[in-house]
């Protein structure tokens, strides 16, 4: 099944109870299109200065860019759903962007392309996204220096950011503008949730290696900062048995196990 998301950009020319009817063009294919928006109850509403907008502020006349689907209805005119609008500026305004981004840790490089998990920005951006890096990319270090592509690595703390349309697929996907890397990274650990009278509530015990070496477990606290990203995107239980794969702060206590923060926390497929 394709993932992708279709964008168009024109105008809202009216808004009722079923959605809103965009009058415009295809982002992507540059033909005409009409199209009625259900708005998805997560929508992300912003402006071009990556304000956040309420779906009551959409008013009929206001230029937008819109993305939507995978599914679209084939009535007249077609339907589908959006997750994301943004509202342009009105005419003769300059438009300054701001840039979205994510805060956080490399779990992947791979074909030119960069996972980053993390938090996202308070001007926009998503916890988990591919970026694609390329000559247009500008690499610093946290003091400005340049940097090449050989310093993104896996583990390895960044600041990445992007503009603020990105293809709405899981994860999201977009290109990197500009990617700080930090000197700080963060271990990982690959092992099983294990059942055990160490953990308390907001713990997790981590048999590492799913192995009868207990010399090399881990004991993770979990708080609200901790990302937990599984394959398709949805809510998982963190429960015995469960594979993943952890990155956690550099932060140790010398107990046995050592008890550290869990930052990302990627839950494995069920084989």
């Amino acid at each position: 099944m394709d993932y992708n998301m279709t964008g168009i950009e024109g105008t809202i020319s009216e808004i009722n109870e079923r959605g809103i009817l965009v009058e415009g063009t295809s982002i992507y294919e540059g033909y005409d299109e009409s199209i009625i928006l259900h708005l998805d109850p997560k929508i992300k509403i912003v402006d071009q200065q990556g304000t956040t907008l309420a779906s009551s502020d959409l008013e009929v006349g206001m230029s937008i860019k819109s993305f939507y689907g995978p599914a679209v209805a084939l009535s007249m005119p077609p339907q589908s759903t959006t997750n994301y609008i943004q509202v342009q500026t009105e005419a003769g305004e300059p438009e300054h962007e701001v840039p979205a981004g994510t805060e956080g840790i490399v779990t992947n490089v791979e074909d030119g392309k960069v996972t980053v998990i993390g938090s996202p920005l308070e001007t926009g951006g998503v916890n988990y996204v591919i970026l694609t890096v390329d000559k247009d990319t500008e690499i610093v270090d946290g003091d400005g220096k340049p940097l090449t592509a050989d310093a993104l690595k896996e583990s390895v703390r960044v600041e990445a950011f992007y503009g603020q349309v990105m293809t709405m697929i899981y994860p999201a996907q977009t290109h990197a503008d500009k990617i700080v890397v930090s000197e700080v990274s963060a271990p990982k650990i690959e092992g099983t949730i294990t059942a055990t009278e160490r953990a308390t509530k907001d713990q997790l015990y981590i048999n590492v290696g799913s192995d009868q070496n207990t010399n090399n477990d881990v004991i993770l606290n979990i708080s609200e900062d901790t990302q937990v990203i599984t394959p398709l995107g949805f809510e998982a239980e963190l429960k015995p048995g469960t594979k993943i794969v952890a990155y956690h702060s550099p932060v140790m206590t010398k107990s046995l196990p050592p008890i550290t923060a869990a930052e990302v926390i990627l839950v494995q497929s069920e084989e």
